[in-house]
């Protein structure tokens, strides 16, 4: 099961990163920040962020330092892209406290 859960969780990862990519290109990092002049483009970056600010407050801190690591590293990938490093810490993190 734990098998199946880490290859969905990769698999989600790269889709995220493939629609980046793919965003990225086709618009250009230009293209992608003009369309956050728009308020309703400001309210779902900024749930975007309060979301990945809770997760890794009220989750990750206490999860990383029950499994005996140091959650602060993770602080600034929250920052820059809440699900690709929530993805990714659920990816790397060892599977038992």
């Amino acid at each position: 099961m734990r098998k199946i859960l880490r290859s969905a969780l990769g698999v989600f990862l790269a889709v995220e990163l493939a629609l980046l990519a793919w965003a990225l290109d086709v618009y250009g990092g230009e293209g992608v920040a003009r369309e956050f002049v728009y308020p309703v483009s400001l309210l779902v970056l900024a749930d975007f962020f309060f979301f990945g600010a809770a997760v890794f407050l009220l989750w990750m801190v206490p999860d990383a330092r029950a499994r005996g690591r140091n959650p602060w590293p993770w602080a600034p990938f929250m920052v820059v892209s809440p699900t690709a490093a929530l993805l990714v810490y659920l990816l790397v993190r060892p599977l038992k406290p």
